[in-house]
């Protein structure tokens, strides 16, 4: 239990006393594990603790995923992880364990690359401007950008959605099942299902593309 500036000075001074590289095994109590491992190879740990999943005792233990991008993207260290593994070693052990793994995990979780607006970011990656849209390409980590509808939508979102389900709607259309959407989404505090979300566009007036 420390902070990460902590964490970071007992290891300067574990290594300053000794002379020894120094490991650290940081728990998630208070939602620092990745944070204070990273502060200890910042101060010169050499052996870093982490878990699948952050599986562990308590809160569990940092996460394999968040330590080895953030050394990756942050820092430029070459960690060996196979990155583009990551998402399928995460529902691997999901599965085996039974613990779920959260919507919102960073890297692996369900959301992590699901949005909610489109049109700013479709602009956006149609002008090249595609990492300014994610922290880093979703690519990297065998993940693909996902688009869902709720609270925080926008026309461009519904939009996608009916065409990737072959369905057509007049922009006045959209713009009211937009409106149905952004109450589900505030109603069930979370972005719709597929299902729920063909619901609301068909009764909105939605119609296959012939």
């Amino acid at each position: 239990m420390a902070r990460p500036a902590a964490v970071a000075f007992l290891v300067r001074q574990v290594r300053e006393w000794t002379g020894l590289e120094v490991d650290v095994h940081c728990h998630n109590d208070f939602g620092l594990s990745t944070a204070n491992v990273l502060a200890a190879y910042e101060a010169g740990a050499t052996g870093l603790n982490v878990a699948v999943n952050g599986l562990g005792y308590r809160a569990g233990n940092a996460a394999l995923d968040e330590v080895a991008l953030a050394l990756e993207i942050l820092y430029g260290v070459r960690t060996g992880v196979r990155l583009e593994m990551l998402p399928w070693l995460s529902h691997l052990v999901e599965d085996i364990t039974g613990i779920a793994v959260d919507y919102f995990k960073p890297i692996v979780g369900k959301g992590a690359f699901s949005v909610e607006q489109w049109k700013t970011g479709n602009a956006m990656e149609a002008a090249g401007a595609r990492p300014v849209v994610f922290p880093f390409e979703p690519e990297l980590v065998g993940r693909t950008p996902r688009v869902v509808v709720g609270k925080w939508s926008d026309v461009g979102a519904v939009g996608k959605k009916l065409t990737e389900y072959g369905l057509t709607a007049s922009p006045e259309q959209i713009a009211q099942i937009l409106i149905g959407c952004q109450r589900a989404g505030i109603a069930h505090h979370r972005p719709l299902n597929d299902d729920e979300f063909l619901a609301i566009a068909l009764a909105g007036g939605a119609q296959a593309v012939e």
